[in-house]
């Protein structure tokens, strides 16, 4: 399965530290419209770059895990099934 590289999260933290660290600097005035459009833009790119990574991954997983986690789910169900139809008396088996 393809993982999300490290650096990715590293980056998108760094980034939302930044904007935390922006937003609890005490800043004396409010932000511009200008400055605000320029933040929006920023995290709008950052959010379609992870959604494509992230879309990605769990393509990647449900292509390749997820026919495993079936068969696995199905065969150990088989395997109930057949203990509980050792289980059952003789006479119930007609």
């Amino acid at each position: 399965m393809e993982r999300l590289p490290i650096f990715v999260f590293v980056k998108y933290i760094a980034f939302m530290l930044l904007v935390l660290l922006a937003a609890c600097s005490g800043a004396e005035r409010p932000l511009d419209a200008k400055e605000r459009q320029r933040i929006d833009s920023i995290s709008t790119a950052q959010i379609q770059v992870l959604r494509r990574q992230i879309d990605s991954s769990c393509r990647a997983a449900q292509t390749n895990e997820l026919p495993q986690l079936v068969d696995s789910l199905l065969a150990e169900r088989r395997r109930e099934i057949q203990q509980m139809l050792k289980d059952l008396p003789a006479d119930a088996k007609r």
